[in-house]
């Protein structure tokens, strides 16, 4: 119903307003995730995943704004990633930002497996299947 979506909508926004802590945005975003996900998997209709991903890019400016703040923040920086790439599994292509977050984010925290997963990631959903490959036994 679009009174409740409004509502939703307004309650993410006024989430966001305040001054970030990561935990309230990270914990926000992964709800939201799980929950989306979900719907998407149970309906075919187009308007599900269009009104997942108007509430993904209210988070994806929450985690832009927090990475301004913060921007050596690799928790923040991996998060945002994986928002990405739920957001280009929903139909909007967010690879290449995904790709330089990562790459950039290597340093951040060396040997860290998580970056080399995610990035892997990135690069099977462009296609490039022997970089992936290679990326993840990095």
């Amino acid at each position: 119903n679009s009174s409740d979506e409004a509502a939703q909508i307004a309650a993410i926004k006024k989430s966001l307003s305040r001054p970030s802590n990561f935990e309230g945005l990270r914990l926000g975003a992964a709800s939201l995730i799980k929950g989306g996900l979900a719907k998407v998997a149970q309906s075919d209709d187009p308007r599900v995943r269009k009104a997942i991903l108007e509430r993904l890019a209210l988070y994806e400016e929450g985690y832009l704004g927090y990475l301004k703040a913060a921007p050596g923040s690799y928790r923040a920086r991996m998060n945002y990633a994986y928002l990405l790439i739920v957001e280009t599994a929903l139909g909007e292509d967010h690879l290449e930002e995904a790709r330089r977050l990562l790459e950039a984010s290597y340093e951040l925290s060396p040997g860290n497996p998580l970056t080399h997963v995610l990035h892997s990631v990135v690069l099977l959903y462009s296609g490039d299947i022997a970089r992936a490959t290679a990326k993840i036994e990095d």
